[in-house]
């Protein structure tokens, strides 16, 4: 299959997307790693430090979005909907 979950830093393929949760590992460089890796599907980080700083990281190093968390459900389907095709019946 060609689906991935990138989570703790480890890459990962997907259809539409790539969520990238920062847990224990260096999600900024797991960000730059996909794009280094020619990856351009849409990266949304999810992280749990919601200064302006880190957020700024997250984008220099390649991400679309960056949401904080605890993320709302409707916050992530509006997000994954931007970005995807998530939710669409065509």
């Amino acid at each position: 299959s060609d689906k991935w979950i990138c989570l703790r830093g480890r890459a990962a393929f997907c259809h539409d997307a790539k969520l990238l949760a920062a847990l224990l590992t260096d999600g900024y460089e797991a960000t730059a790693a996909l794009r280094d890796r020619g990856v351009m599907v849409p990266i949304i980080a999810l992280t749990g430090n919601a200064l302006d700083e880190d957020q700024r990281k997250f984008v220099e190093a390649g991400a679309n979005e960056v949401l904080t968390k605890p993320v709302r459900r409707e916050h992530l389907e509006d997000t994954l909907r931007l970005y995807t095709r998530f939710g669409r019946t065509e």
